[in-house]
């Protein structure tokens, strides 16, 4: 990495930090017991560009730290989601954060460099099935099938795709 690298990562990891700050500051507010938590994840260091290749790599290899490393560097992300569930269906967010743990890591677990996936995008879907599945099991909602807007109409060769929404009741 040179210079003019290392420098723009720095200047993107502050702006990263700017914007975490707040939802560091409205997690405490909604969940104080979990101040301590968020104090240590906000001096996690966010993950480095390719980082999780070389990580893949070790945890086949047995490595612990590795595997440690590669969900430690999403649990800012896995609080994010966390908290935007808890503030959209009142409940707890140290619960909902659990399981959205729980998904990043099972997802760490399963994740295969070989099958040409990105880690971050693979990694957050892990979150939200943790998330979903919590909140399925512990509210009450309606899941509506919907039809997403459609931006590429060839990548999709017309056919329609079918999401939920959940209304909470």
């Amino acid at each position: 990495m040179n210079i003019d690298s290392a420098k723009k990562e720095v200047k993107a990891f502050k702006r990263i930090d700017e914007r975490y700050n707040e939802v560091y500051k409205r997690c405490i507010e909604l969940c104080p017991d979990m101040r301590n938590l968020v104090e240590q994840i906000s001096h996690i260091n966010p993950p480095r560009a390719n980082e999780y290749k070389e990580l893949y790599l070790r945890k086949q290899n047995g490595d612990s730290k590795a595997t440690n490393r590669m969900i430690e560097m999403y649990l800012r992300t896995a609080l994010r989601f966390s908290l935007d569930a808890a503030e959209k269906t009142s409940l707890p967010l140290d619960e909902i954060f659990s399981e959205a743990v729980i998904g990043l890591a099972e997802y760490v677990q399963r994740y295969d460099l070989q099958k040409n996936r990105l880690f971050s995008s693979y990694i957050i879907s892990g979150i939200h099935q943790g998330i979903n599945a919590y909140i399925r099991q512990n509210s009450s909602y309606i899941p509506l099938p919907v039809c997403p807007n459609r931006r590429d109409s060839k990548s999709r060769k017309g056919k329609i795709q079918f999401g939920l929404i959940l209304l909470y009741v």
